[in-house]
């Protein structure tokens, strides 16, 4: 009986028939436009950092909740930006009449990452040691938003030096 009743209310959810609908709304659009994903991803990293760091402002009652939903939007930031990494990496891979390595591009944009996000956490220590002694949460706060402010102008310096050879609609219509 519940296995009937569990297969009415979930059927559309789990069927082929329903992932259809449901998940190719957005099919493609992280290789055809991997800039604009690419900022759609550092802004929601940011936005849910900020949502977590104020969680402290916002009560105990609302502290899960208001966590949860920060680690989401993180974990959503993180996947937009990996979705569109490989169609950047991909573009700086592409020259004139030779064939070059993915696997090279990938590598060191993996070991430049994994340093500058080791860097990151000890600057954040420091920092944190220095505004959370003197300042509290609202210190942290206001580093965050100078921070996330340099966050958003290098991310979008360096989306602007990455060559795109390939027409999405938006490009095909100014050509």
């Amino acid at each position: 009986y519940w296995k009937n009743k569990a297969g009415k209310w979930l059927g559309p959810l789990t069927s082929k028939k329903g992932t259809k609908k449901r998940g190719n709304f957005q099919r493609g659009t992280a290789d055809t436009n991997p800039k604009r994903w690419r900022m759609v991803a550092a802004l929601a990293l940011d936005l849910s950092t900020l949502l977590e760091i104020c969680t402290p402002f916002l009560g105990a009652e609302y502290f899960l909740p208001c966590a949860s939903i920060a680690n989401v939007g993180k974990n959503i930031g993180f996947l937009a930006a990996s979705a569109s990494r490989a169609a950047i990496h991909q573009s700086l891979t592409k020259t004139e009449g030779k064939t070059s390595n993915l696997g090279d591009v990938t590598a060191k944009a993996g070991s430049q990452a994994i340093l500058a996000s080791l860097l990151g956490t000890g600057f954040g220590i420091l920092f944190s040691q220095t505004f959370c002694s003197d300042y509290g949460t609202a210190g942290i706060l206001a580093g965050f938003v100078v921070l996330s402010a340099v966050h958003q102008v290098c991310t979008y310096k360096a989306i602007q030096a990455v060559p795109l050879k390939t027409l999405d609609r938006h490009r095909l219509h100014i050509v």
